[in-house]
């Protein structure tokens, strides 16, 4: 869960606003490349 903890880190160190449309599209990539991995 690399990108997630990306999002994190970013939260706490820059204070950067976390949105629930950025975890969603990032969970939705991650889902797209697992199936690309497991069907290729």
């Amino acid at each position: 869960m690399g990108p997630i903890s990306g999002f994190m880190l970013a939260a706490l160190v820059l204070q950067e606003p976390i949105v629930w449309t950025m975890i969603a599209s990032t969970l939705v990539v991650v889902a797209c490349v697992a199936g690309a991995k497991r069907f290729s």
